[in-house]
């Protein structure tokens, strides 16, 4: 199991809202289905947030955060 800084818990959630171009809401629920089972495969803990909601949520991490930015290329 891959272990960053003694983690094993993985919230997945879409920030396409954020994006110029969006694909279609099934294409991205099967890409973080996917990327969920590949991250539950090495050991972690992985859930998802339901798409289309909007949440508010503190995050807290060490360092900077590469999460807490979108960059469109």
């Amino acid at each position: 199991m891959y272990n960053i800084r003694g983690r094993n818990k993985v919230v997945l959630h879409s920030f396409g809202h954020l994006s110029e171009s969006k694909s279609s809401i099934e294409f991205a629920e099967d890409a973080i289905k996917i990327i969920r089972d590949k991250l539950t495969s090495k050991g972690f803990e992985t859930s998802m947030t339901p798409s289309g909601y909007l949440f508010e949520f503190k995050i807290h991490v060490k360092g900077e955060s590469l999460a807490k930015v979108w960059k469109s290329i």
